[in-house]
């Protein structure tokens, strides 16, 4: 799916890096739009596998997908499918409608191909385009790109397990708006029906084959949604550097012109404003011979803000509605697993925007036929530029975890630095009463050690709201630790 996507990208950019008279005539040759004069720009093992044809207004442009896959020879891997035939019909406000000539099927086959050897087939069925580019914005207007279906077998023979996969109807959506200035919005949607995984291993079988039954392990995901988005994208700067290396595709091309070539890279600088992203994923299953384990709801976000010189980056991960139903669990762990639980971390007080642009300017101070004489040190640079206050900030966002006998708050960050780190990070907890209590009843290994700590926790501890316990734990540049204001342990210098 994703070649599919690359190609369709490619193409893409084919049909927008014409002049601006492509806008009005993007099938006319005489405007120097002929996506045909722009395949010949590419490289020769590209050229071969795309050809470009005209029937009245419309043009279509096929990609032979195989050939374009043999020309790239990635070991192991294979791949079968008709060509992909993408129509672009110019329309009367200046956009261009992209369809497909028909859905395809692509089948890529696996021959002891990535680090877990992997061999079989995946066979994706039905992948379609169908979306409106605006040459104006250098992007789609809309575009849905879809699939019908998804199976494979696989087999990883340095385990000897084998898996059988399957994947419903997936689509996903993008739509483009002007922003001004060359930027643009962009916002996507993602629909996946179903994933479904069903894992055989077999013990005789593996490399070092041992006793003993074999058995099923079955992963499913009957419904997963996201969505995303992208503000200040500079798809025009980047429509103008795809043209850029289109034409002029080699090293002795790019140094002939340098200085066209280093303020196209200036004018990528920074390539998006923010961009955010989450994916939701319900009744999350596992199920093997000993057990299964279930999830209501997964949840996944990340956000990147670019904001000069307080550049950030937020991730997050929640699960909840979390059950564990598996005979290698006490009964009295039961009310101790977690049923919900909620991560948020990230990093901020890094300068991309900057950072970028620094390194920009040493390089347009340099001849690039002369890299020998660029003396450089990049590396300081880097540091210097990317680390305005020699560090970066780890942001512990407020998170928790939680199950039927307790709760756990926590916030803080950690101030990082090249030889030390400062720490400060708040907890709030109920229900370590509850715990101690189960723990008490356990002679486990483990168990009456971890009893000792929580009371040593306890003592610790201040009072909060509605019950519970707080501590303010702090590690200074040193390694000394506090909690509560109080040193524990030795003093460290």
């Amino acid at each position: 799916m994703k070649l599919i996507v690359a190609a369709l990208m490619t193409t893409s950019a084919i049909v927008l890096s014409g002049p601006a008279g492509a806008v009005q005539a993007p099938v006319d040759a005489g405007a120097g739009s002929d996506p045909s004069a722009l395949v010949g720009q590419l490289p020769v093992q590209v050229q071969k596998a795309i050809t470009v044809s005209h029937d009245g207004n419309a043009t279509t442009v096929t990609i032979d997908i195989v050939q374009m896959m043999q020309s790239a020879r990635p070991m192991g891997l294979t791949v079968l499918s008709k060509p992909l035939k993408l129509v672009f019909t110019p329309a009367g406000d200046g956009t261009i409608q992209q369809t497909v000539d028909a859905p395809v099927d692509v089948t890529l086959g696996f021959d002891s191909f990535g680090p877990q050897k992997q061999t079989g087939t995946v066979t994706y069925k039905g992948i379609s385009f169908n979306g409106i580019i605006d040459p104006k914005i250098a992007f789609y207007r809309t575009l849905t790109v879809s699939l019908a279906s998804a199976n494979g077998d696989l087999t990883a023979s340095d385990t000897g397990a084998d898996a059988t996969v399957g994947i419903g109807a997936e689509t996903v959506q993008l739509t483009g708006a002007d922003a001004g200035s060359g930027l643009i919005d962009i916002k996507e949607t993602l629909k996946l029906a179903g994933f479904s995984e069903r894992v055989h291993v077999d013990p005789s079988k593996s490399p070092n084959p041992k006793p003993g039954p074999g058995m099923d392990i079955d992963f499913s995901m009957p419904e997963v949604s996201g969505n995303g988005s992208i503000n200040g994208w500079k798809s025009v700067a980047l429509k103008d550097i795809a043209a850029f290396l289109f034409a002029n595709h080699d090293k002795t091309a790019i140094v002939a012109k340098q200085s066209e070539f280093k303020q196209h890279i200036r004018d990528l600088i920074p390539l998006l404003n923010t961009a955010s992203a989450q994916a939701d994923a319900k009744h999350v299953l596992i199920q093997t011979p000993y057990g299964k384990g279930e999830v209501g709801s997964v949840g996944v976000s990340m956000a990147l803000d670019t904001a000069s010189p307080s550049s950030s980056v937020k991730f997050g991960e929640r699960f909840s509605a979390i059950a564990i139903d598996t005979v290698f669990m006490p009964e009295w762990g039961r009310t101790l697993v977690p049923s919900d639980v909620d991560l948020q971390f990230g990093a901020s007080g890094f300068d991309i925007a900057g950072g970028l642009t620094k390194l920009v300017d040493a390089i347009e101070k340099q001849d690039l036929s002369q890299p020998d004489a660029d003396k450089t040190d990049y590396k300081a640079l880097g540091k210097e530029a990317f680390l305005p206050t020699g560090g970066v900030h780890v942001d512990l966002l407020p998170s928790s975890i939680s199950s039927a006998a307790y709760k756990v708050n926590w916030q803080g960050g950690i101030d990082v630095q090249e030889q030390s780190a400062k720490v400060h990070m708040d907890v709030t907890a109920t229900g370590i009463d509850d715990v101690i209590k189960v723990l008490s009843q356990v002679r486990d290994k483990g168990a009456p050690e971890a009893v000792i700590g929580l009371y040593a926790a306890k003592a610790r501890a201040k009072p909060g709201p509605g019950g519970s316990l707080t501590w303010a734990v702090d590690v200074d540049p040193q390694g000394n630790l506090l909690v509560n204001g109080s040193p524990v342990g030795p003093k460290r210098k």
